[in-house]
């Protein structure tokens, strides 16, 4: 049977596609994480006038307020909050936090996650019945790849998008592709809709002083995963001097298009020996993509750029195959003992779900596990609290803390006040460094709860 049969037979509107999902009023769905979210079909899906009876979704850092997730027989876990996770957990709605680092979900047991469909968008269907997953690896094509090897049962639905970039993959790794007879369903009528964009926001003058004190510490020829967000954007590009650059990286942003195209990156040194990984030198390597047009058209058929499923791009093995690899995350906070908080914090009392931990710990600590490796958490030293002005560096976290990376794996910590390396420091001398790069209001009542609780 040709290509074009079977996706005939597998076509379907917008119109119908909630009643493909689910004939008998009840589904759950993992959509795909960022920009490659199935954006019309869970629009679709809230349009419905049916009776819902259970709607469960498992995802991270959604998009848009979908009307399906304010729906109350719908259920949201979410692995990494977006805006809009916040916005519903903060009006009551039926969203949970599923804390487990992205490596968690590659291992054997992925087969408890009970979901019904994987729903991600893709390219149209090329000549050989493929559709390429764009902007999207991460989970959904370890995901989808794991289905398709016969080890579990969600079904695969995509939605097909003629603006969606055609990104490379490895044909070792499945080329970032699926095939129409792998695919259960196919969405029509979205084709002409534009991939969400991620535009860079300015810095701030704190984000451009711990962008600098991150640039004198990064040799040329280090293999870089850089965080989300305004601040490590702006690590990104203080690194634009910089020679022989690589990347290997969670999410490819625009910092990343601007530092190939000013000659920093080129990855002529990474230097995996490794039979099955040499494939990654030279290549600028990442899991998933957000940023502006002008991302999406750099990385369409770039064949210096290659996705991967996130089972290899996290995968600790393969990252300590590397040398001089350094990590960059953003922060919330740190405590004189050197574990840092990056997901949640307390405000009145409570903890709030910022974001999610990710791939955060997993490359602080692989980093340092490679020759010449470094790892950097940053942070502003300070804070705006209900109009005051509070450290972001404290002697000890409040009870109920959600720590992110642990004190055991701290390595540098970097504020606009400098970078306090931390890595085989006992935890005095921990203090001491920390204190120093502390906003210099707060720095006497740091060092005075250090003294009452028997750090210093």
């Amino acid at each position: 049977m040709s290509a074009s049969t079977i996706l005939d037979e597998k076509l379907t509107t917008l119109e119908n596609v909630q009643t493909r999902i689910a004939p008998e009023g009840s589904f759950s769905m993992f959509y795909s994480f960022c920009f490659g979210q199935p954006i019309a079909t869970l629009e679709a899906i809230g349009k419905s006038t049916r009776a819902w009876k259970k709607v469960e979704f498992i995802t991270g850092m959604t998009l848009a307020p979908y009307a399906i997730l304010k729906h109350p027989m719908t259920s949201l876990l979410s692995g990494y909050y977006s805006p809009v996770e916040r916005e519903l957990a903060k009006n009551g709605g039926n969203v949970d936090y599923h804390p487990r680092e992205f490596h968690g979900f590659f291992q054997p047991h992925v087969e408890d996650l009970k979901i019904d469909w994987i729903a991600t968008t893709t390219t149209m269907m090329d000549s050989n019945g493929n559709f390429n997953l764009g902007v999207t690896g991460d989970l959904t094509e370890w995901f989808i790849r794991h289905k398709i090897n016969g080890n579990w049962r969600p079904k695969v639905l995509v939605e097909m998008n003629e603006h969606m970039p055609r990104i490379l993959g490895f044909p070792e790794l499945g080329n970032h592709e699926v095939n129409v007879s792998d695919v259960d369903m196919v969405v029509t009528g979205a084709e002409q809709r534009p991939i969400p964009q991620h535009p860079k926001v300015s810095p701030d003058a704190d984000d451009l002083q711990i962008a600098g004190h991150v640039h004198d510490l990064v040799d040329d020829g280090s293999t870089i995963q850089i965080g989300i967000g305004r601040l490590p954007d702006a690590i990104g590009d203080a690194l634009d001097d910089k020679h022989d650059l690589g990347f290997h990286t969670e999410m490819l942003t625009s910092c990343v298009k601007r530092l190939v195209e000013r000659g920093a990156v080129t990855g002529r040194q990474k230097c995996i020996k490794h039979p099955l990984y040499t494939i990654y030198n030279d290549k600028v390597i990442f899991t998933f993509a957000g940023g502006t047009r002008d991302l999406y058209d750099f990385v369409d058929n770039n064949k210096d750029t290659r996705c991967v499923p996130l089972n290899h791009l996290n995968d600790t093995s393969i990252i300590r195959l590397h040398e001089k690899f350094v990590s960059i995350n953003a922060i919330l906070g740190c405590d004189l003992r050197g574990q840092t908080i990056s997901s949640a914090y307390h405000d009145g009392g409570k903890i709030v779900q910022y974001s999610g931990i990710g791939g955060q710990a997993t490359f602080v600590r692989a980093a340092q596990e490679t020759r010449g490796g470094k790892s950097f958490q940053c942070m502003p030293s300070t804070r705006v609290v209900n109009g005051r002005r509070v450290s972001n560096i404290v002697a000890y976290f409040p009870a109920g803390a959600v720590i992110g990376t642990p004190e055991y794996f701290a390595d540098y910590i970097v504020t606009e006040f400098g970078a306090a390396k931390l890595r085989h420091l006992g935890v005095k001398d921990r203090a001491r460094a920390l204190i120093n790069i502390a906003h210099p209001d707060f720095q006497d009542e740091i060092t005075r709860d250090a003294r009452q609780f028997g750090i210093l």
